[in-house]
C-alpha cells in the first residue's frame, strides 16, 4: 500500500481527487484550531522540548489516528511539508517500519529562506535521518545530493468543471507577489501594450485567495496562462505550466528551462526574456500544437505515484 500525506492545499485537493488506484490511500492532515493563548502555550512547550507530547495541539486526533494506522512496509510519500516540527510528529506517529519519502514542490532556498546555506545543509541532513528526500527542482537535487522527481497534475474532468460564457481572457496569472512584483508588472504592461486582455491577480500574504475551482474557471476561459518565477534557481515545473499542458492552453513563462521538457513547442510556449517581444502577437495567433497523451501521461498523478 502507498500513502500520500499532505496538508490542506486546494490545488493538491483537486489533483489528488484524480487518483484512481485502490492501493493508494490519501491522508490530508488537518491542523487543530487554537486560540492565540493556546498557540503561545504550544510554542513555549515546543521550545522546552515537549513537542511530541503536544502533537494533538498540532494535528487533529483523526489525522493522528490515520498516521498511526499505516502498516509496516507501506510506502509513504509526504508532499511539500517542510516545517521540522510537523515532520517530527509525522515521523514519530508513523510506524518506523514504513518507507518514508518527502517530496519538495518548492525550491529549498525558498522553503528555508530564513537560514543561510550552511544551515540549510544541516536541516536537510537532519531530515534525511527519517525520510528519503526528493525534489521537483533539478538544481536542488544537484546541490543537496537528493533525488530528482518531476511535478504532476491530473487529467481534468471537464464535466465537473463549471461552464462559462464570460468574455475571453487573453493572458491570465494568479499567484503571490513574493519577490517578483516588478517582473509581473512589467509583463502585464508589455502584454497590454500589444492589445492583449490580461487578468493578473497578484496576492500579498494574508489576502483572501480565489478558490481553486474559480481559478480553473478562469483557466478554461483563457487563451494563455502566465508563469513567472522569481529566481533562476528554479527549473522545476510549478502549477501554471502543468495547468497549461493539461487544459490545452498556451503558456508565457520566464522559466527558460521549459524548452528542455518534452512537451515544449514554440507554438505553445513563449519564453519571456528569451523570445522576441515583437513575436508576441504572432505567437498568440499561432494554432496550438496538440501534445500527445504519451507525453502528458508522464506528468499525470497516477503515473507519478506509480513510478515514484
Amino acid at each position: 500500500m502507498t500513502y500520500i500525506i499532505y496538508l490542506e492545499y486546494p490545488p493538491l485537493d483537486y489533483i489528488l481527487q484524480g487518483v484512481q488506484n485502490d492501493n493508494i490511500k490519501i491522508i490530508r492532515l488537518e491542523g487543530t484550531k487554537l486560540t492565540f493563548l493556546q498557540r503561545r502555550i504550544r510554542k513555549v512547550l515546543q521550545q522546552c522540548g515537549f513537542l511530541l507530547s503536544q502533537k494533538r495541539k498540532y494535528f487533529t486526533i483523526e489525522s493522528l489516528n490515520a498516521l498511526a494506522s499505516i502498516e509496516s512496509g507501506a510506502k509513504v510519500i509526504v508532499i511539500d511539508i517542510s516545517r521540522l516540527r510537523e515532520l517530527r510528529i509525522i515521523n514519530h506517529v508513523i510506524t518506523p517500519r514504513a518507507i518514508k519519502y518527502l517530496f519538495y514542490w518548492t525550491p529549498i532556498y525558498q522553503v528555508y529562506k530564513r537560514y543561510d546555506l550552511a544551515s540549510r545543509y544541516k536541516i536537510i541532513k537532519r531530515i534525511q535521518n527519517n525520510f528519503t528526500l526528493t525534489t521537483f527542482n533539478y538544481p536542488d537535487a544537484q546541490q543537496y545530493h537528493i533525488a530528482y522527481k518531476g511535478s504532476f497534475f491530473r487529467y481534468p474532468d471537464i464535466k465537473k468543471l463549471p461552464s462559462t460564457n464570460k468574455q475571453q481572457i487573453d493572458c491570465y496569472f494568479i499567484g503571490y507577489q513574493k519577490d517578483r512584483g516588478d517582473i509581473l508588472e512589467d509583463c502585464k504592461k508589455t502584454l497590454e501594450s500589444h492589445g492583449l486582455h490580461c487578468f493578473f491577480l497578484t496576492l500579498r500574504k494574508g489576502e483572501n485567495e480565489m478558490t481553486y475551482q474559480k481559478n480553473l474557471e478562469c483557466t478554461m476561459n483563457s487563451q494563455c496562462l502566465v508563469d513567472i518565477t522569481n529566481t533562476d534557481e528554479q527549473t522545476g515545473l510549478s502549477l501554471r505550466p502543468l495547468e497549461a499542458l493539461f487544459f490545452n492552453k498556451k503558456l508565457i513563462t520566464n522559466n527558460q528551462s521549459i524548452k528542455n521538457y518534452p512537451f515544449y513547442h514554440p507554438n505553445n510556449i513563449f519564453i519571456w526574456g528569451e523570445d522576441k517581444e515583437e513575436d508576441l502577437l504572432s505567437f498568440m495567433n499561432m494554432p496550438l500544437q496538440p501534445i500527445p497523451d504519451k507525453i502528458k501521461e508522464k506528468y499525470e498523478i497516477n503515473y507519478w505515484i506509480k513510478t515514484f
